[in-house]
This record gives structure tokens, sequence and C-alpha cells, in this order.
């Protein structure tokens, strides 16, 4: 064989592995994401529930499988809060479940060496309002109404969060949802 006949055959052998893999290689893409807007803390889409300082809480449950055979991937908690004054503080807490009926706080620690199993105060999260930097980074309002967007975990199918206003503090009107997102399949 000839040095020209062996490039040739090299050429044409590579040429058509070129064309095999080409061929055996796709196109890959991401599933697109979509959002689940359930669940609001009350019936219509901008009523407001109103605690009272200390003696109200209010209840938002999250069915995290509702719309599909599989949970959403994330949930996003959005908090509009109106308060009375500078010294309204909403508190939420999650609460967990698999069947809707039977709810588990989250308040199990990290296991160490020489404790296997601690208990804590369930964790909760407070909101001190101030009405001077309702707009976000010292930017002020006008309004008495200000919104916090808080990343929700969703460990199992359903998630509550219980809202409350501090005792001592004012009342306050509370509206809030819970939008789950997911990738389609």
């Amino acid at each position: 064989m000839t040095i020209k006949t062996k490039a040739f055959l090299g050429a044409t052998f590579s040429l058509f592995l070129l064309t095999l893999f080409s061929l055996w290689i796709g196109t890959v893409s991401a599933n697109p994401s979509y959002f689940q807007r359930q669940k609001t803390s009350d019936t219509a889409t901008t009523t407001l529930a109103h605690l009272t300082g200390g003696t109200a809480t209010t209840t938002l449950t999250f069915d995290t499988g509702a719309s599909a055979s599989t949970a959403v991937d994330e949930a996003v908690l959005l908090i509009n809060l109106t308060a009375s004054s500078t010294n309204t503080t909403l508190n939420w807490e999650y609460e967990y479940s698999q069947d809707g009926a039977t709810w588990y706080k989250d308040n199990v620690s990290t296991a160490t060496t020489s404790i296997i199993f601690v208990l804590q105060t369930p964790s909760s999260f407070s909101w001190v309002y101030a009405s001077t930097t309702v707009g976000g980074i010292g930017v002020s309002s006008t309004t008495n109404t200000g919104a916090k967007t808080v990343l929700v975990p969703t460990p199992t199918r359903y998630v509550r969060v219980i809202f409350s206003l501090a005792a001592g503090g004012t009342n306050g009107a509370l509206f809030a949802e819970i939008v789950g997102k997911r990738q389609s399949n």
C-alpha cells in the first residue's frame, strides 16, 4: 500500500467515525420549569387575615404534589404584612406532614457523638416591621405594607406555615401564599 492510499483510507475512516458520532450525539436541553400557585392565606387573592398581637394565628397549608404525580423541587413563601406601627412583629414556623393529618414540627437538631437525638425549640422566624425601610435598603415609603419572599423547605408532601403576631405588639393584617416550582416532565 502506498502512502497516498493509506492517507486516503485514514481520512475516509475518520470521516466515517465523525459521521457516526454526529448521528449518535443529540441535542441536550433542560426540562422547562413551571410554577404551581396553589394556596393562599385566604380564599380571595387579595383578602387580608387580620391578626391581634399575642392572641391570634392563621395557618397556610401547601400540598407539594397537588398538581402532578411528583412533588415540587422548591417552594417560595410570599408574605404581605400591613402593620399598625413599627411595633408589629410577624412570627411564623413550619410544620411537615406526609398525610396532611399528622403534623411534625421542625425541631430536630444534628446528632452528636454523646447525644443521639436532641429536640430543640421549633425553628421559628420573625419579621420586625419597620415602616422606614418598607421599600428596602433605607428607601422610605408612605405605605404601611411590606412584602417578603422566603424559601420554604419541602421535605414532605404537605408543608404548613403557622403565622402569629408577637405578644405585646400591635395588630396587623397578613396575606401570604406559597408558590411551588418544579421541572416539567
